[in-house]
């Protein structure tokens, strides 16, 4: 973790494994634009990460004691602190009274918003300064925390997707397993021949899951066949317009 500055509005800035979920900014009124070499003076940091199940807690709580053990003698002391709930709601008050933490989790949904208005700063020099290349990132690791060329966060985690095969309907539908190469067409073609019966006794070849939330599900068909959430310039969401985007859907 770097911090510039000794003041509390300074920025803070963790930049640590690329994936595509959240991520850490700045937050608050301060500018980026500081030099890059200053004298630290003792300083305390209040760092906000959402709270969203018991393993985030245990997970983040043991990397919270190794960022205050390794900042310690550079005295600055740490405070990770959790929210549960309406996390993005209170950051926006915050602010508008002058106050927030000085790291906070983020998502994808908030870092625009949030980054037109001036919440999340600007973390271009300091991704300069630490030599953090675009080549070490996913695309979508990297360019979903990009607005209008610049960078508001940067990723620290993600999640994968998979499909798993229930051998024995395959076996009683006698369709054959799909090979590791297998293209979307193939994967649809596939769930059609699976889907069989009627009313409550119908069977589905395939069962999109994710904790419920379907804009999760429904982004990932999206962009897994050619299509958009929002448009190149990322000021409009272009699912009721973006042709790829409603065939990957129905």
């Amino acid at each position: 973790m770097r911090v510039i500055g000794a003041t509390r509005r300074a920025v803070l800035f963790s930049g640590m494994a690329a994936a595509t979920a959240g991520v850490l900014g700045g937050c608050g009124g301060a500018t980026a634009q500081q030099p890059a070499a200053q004298t630290l003076q003792p300083a305390t940091v209040e760092w906000r990460h959402l709270a969203s199940s018991d393993a985030v807690l245990q997970r983040w709580g043991d990397f919270g004691n190794d960022v205050k053990a390794a900042l310690a003698e550079k005295k600055i002391t740490v405070n990770l602190n959790f929210e549960s709930t309406q996390m993005w709601e209170k950051l926006q008050v915050e602010f508008a009274g002058g106050a927030g933490p000085d790291v906070v989790y983020n998502q994808v949904s908030w870092v625009i918003p949030g980054g037109v208005r001036g919440i999340f700063l600007q973390l271009d020099d300091l991704v300069k300064r630490d030599k953090i290349k675009r080549e070490s990132y996913s695309g979508g690791a990297w360019d979903s925390w990009v607005w209008k060329n610049k960078q508001y966060a940067m990723a620290y985690s993600g999640f994968g997707e998979c499909v798993f095969l229930y051998k024995k309907l395959f076996t009683e539908s006698n369709v054959a397993l799909p090979k590791l190469d297998w293209t979307w067409d193939e994967f649809l073609d596939v769930a059609k021949k699976l889907t069989k019966g009627t009313e409550l006794q119908k069977q589905f070849g395939v069962v999109l899951f994710h904790g419920g939330d379907w804009q999760l599900t429904g982004s990932s068909w999206m962009m897994n066949n050619g299509g958009k959430v929002l448009s190149d310039a990322r000021d409009k969401a272009l699912f009721g317009d973006d042709a790829k985007s409603i065939q990957a859907f129905e």
